[in-house]
């Protein structure tokens, strides 16, 4: 089975994306028995963020307006999700901000050991619920991979930070 190949594009840099993201949307009614009863075209008058709402640049013009960055996260055929800079930026660089911090901690020798597993079992929820979240947009099982490859950073950390203490412990 073929991968999928996910990836996030700036709208206003790629016409293709602009084009399918104005098409306007058919909205097609229905009566009691199944029949047709009204066919209406809905044209888009703004492009939204999905997470926070906010209408986002979708042209250069509109970036000199002071409308945030729209980023269009496509596969080959669909854009799955239109995010703002800043949705961008809170979640999927908090991910990555928090599990740096994590790793930080770890190699902190002043703070203590429950402090860092406490922040260990945090951080391990934190990624199953943003896996858990983008699963719905990004499909189980690239979630499923990136989960098992950031709890395999998070192991290997641990086990580092494991022998630290061992050989603290011998030396001191």
């Amino acid at each position: 089975m073929e991968e999928d190949r996910l990836f996030l594009v700036r709208i206003y840099s790629d016409l293709r994306i602009q084009q399918l993201l104005r098409r306007s949307a058919t909205m097609i009614c229905f009566d009691e028995r199944g029949v047709v009863s009204n066919v209406e075209l809905i044209e888009k008058t703004a492009i939204l963020c999905d997470s926070c709402g906010r209408k986002v640049a979708v042209t250069e013009g509109d970036l000199d307006e002071g409308l945030p960055m729209g980023y269009a996260l496509c596969d080959e055929e669909y854009v799955i999700e239109v995010v703002c800079e800043d949705c961008r930026r809170k979640y999927f660089k908090h991910l990555i901000d928090r599990v740096d911090g994590f790793l930080d901690l770890l190699a902190d020798p002043e703070t203590d050991f429950r402090v860092k597993l406490i922040d260990y079992a945090r951080i391990r929820g934190e990624v199953f619920e943003f896996c858990r979240y983008y699963e719905r947009w990004l499909g189980a099982p690239l979630m499923e991979r990136l989960k098992a490859e950031i709890y395999e950073i998070l192991e290997e950390a641990i086990d580092w930070w494991g022998r630290q203490e061992i050989y603290d412990e011998m030396e001191g």
